[in-house]
């Protein structure tokens, strides 16, 4: 493979992974919440995607469970679109394997977090510092969440041969 040529494939893969961690990952991430709030009777009043991505929503009658629901939905919205959806095309599969990293990456920065929060120093304005410091016992909901999806995560990533996929597409 000429310099070139080699030059041309990085620069796309580069390129389709700014896209889905700046736009596809934070877009996902803020309609998970929206789409949890509606189900379970909230108004979503804003949704920024830039220059950080946030949504502010309004729970009537909050409960314990409605609050994880919306704050867990986030992070598992990403999640679960990139275990279900499978792609054939190349740049569509790297697409979704970044997604799927990403959301690794979401989930274990949510658990450092939970860790910071315990430990006495939480960080403001985070969906897993929120849920926490409604009932401290959410931590084991969210613990079992997470552990069901990170295995999935973890299985077809395996499953997808990142390595000799990306290595083929290189040759």
């Amino acid at each position: 493979m000429n310099t070139k040529s080699l030059l041309k494939k990085t620069s796309r893969l580069i390129l389709i992974g700014l896209f889905v961690s700046l736009i596809c990952y934070p877009l996902l991430h803020e309609l998970g919440h929206v789409f949890a709030t509606i189900l379970v009777g909230g108004n979503v009043k804003q949704m920024t995607l830039f220059p950080v991505p946030s949504v502010l929503c309004e729970l009537t009658e909050t409960t314990h469970q409605k609050l994880i629901f919306t704050g867990l939905s986030g992070v598992m919205l990403p999640a679960v679109f990139s275990i279900i959806y499978t792609p054939k095309h190349f740049s569509l599969w790297y697409a979704n394997l970044m997604m799927k990293l990403i959301s690794v990456y979401s989930m274990c920065l949510d658990c450092i977090y939970a860790m910071l929060f315990f430990a006495g120093t939480p960080v403001a304005n985070n969906d897993i510092t929120v849920i926490l410091s409604q009932n401290r016992n959410n931590i084991f909901i969210i613990i079992i969440a997470y552990g069901f999806v990170l295995s999935f995560l973890f299985a077809t990533i395996k499953k997808s041969a990142p390595f000799s996929k990306t290595m083929t597409y290189f040759n």
